[in-house]
């Protein structure tokens, strides 16, 4: 080969090779972004037995395989006395106030804490992916009914008035009941973000006084 053509030569066999690397570089498929099968979330909603009354929780999740996950949720329940009861309370408490000329006022509250297991089947593969779930666990509940004036009745709210179920209504602390939940919704993730809207139906078992409710949430979290 001429001298004075190898160096043009040379030159242009290395700028192909390096086209042809840069080629197959950018041609190369993206890594997968990292599996985060674990989230933590904090939840925050209403529930329909006695409207308006708060709820709050943490649920903590880890997804298995594609379309399932399973999840704890503990949960905390301001008031779940029925809209019946409370409404006999009031009625009661007019009776006497006409019967005695004095001010009767009567406030229950059915408080509430919860412990579910369960799991979850998400469609599809997106950003946003719609559940179906169940679960069952253990609610703990707490029944006072007080007066403006005499404190805590409700012991004898129950045994004058036969209003209740004499189990809650007669514990001395609390009473701890079966309790089961079916659930619905979306949830979103983007990154270590998670987000979630869902509805939950729960029924306990044991009271003589039928409890079940609709819960409606939503939850915020991270994941890992």
């Amino acid at each position: 080969m001429h001298p004075r053509f190898s160096t043009p030569i040379v030159f242009l066999v290395a700028l192909a090779s390096a086209a042809s690397a840069f080629a197959q570089q950018s041609s190369a498929p993206r890594p997968a972004p990292p599996d985060r099968p674990w989230f933590v979330a904090m939840t925050g909603g209403a529930v329909s037995q006695a409207p308006g009354q708060a709820a709050l929780g943490v649920e903590v999740g880890e997804r298995i395989g594609r379309h399932a996950q399973g999840y704890f949720a503990v949960s905390y329940f301001d008031n779940l006395m029925s809209t019946s009861l409370s409404d006999d309370l009031d009625a009661t408490a007019a009776r006497l106030a006409t019967a005695t000329g004095d001010r009767w006022a009567f406030t229950g509250k059915d408080r509430g804490v919860s412990v579910i297991g369960g799991g979850k089947y998400l469609f599809g593969g997106g950003t946003f992916r719609p559940f179906v779930g169940g679960g069952a666990g253990l609610i703990n509940l707490k029944r006072t009914v007080t007066d403006a004036h005499l404190g805590d009745v409700t012991r004898a709210v129950f045994n004058d008035f036969d209003l209740g179920d004499a189990e809650l209504s007669l514990a001395t602390e609390s009473v701890i009941k079966p309790l089961v939940e079916g659930a619905f919704g979306v949830e979103m993730g983007s990154g270590r973000v998670h987000f979630d809207v869902g509805v939950r139906y729960r029924q306990a078992f044991g009271l003589a006084e039928s409890l079940s409710f609709t819960q409606i949430g939503v939850g915020f979290g991270y994941r890992w």
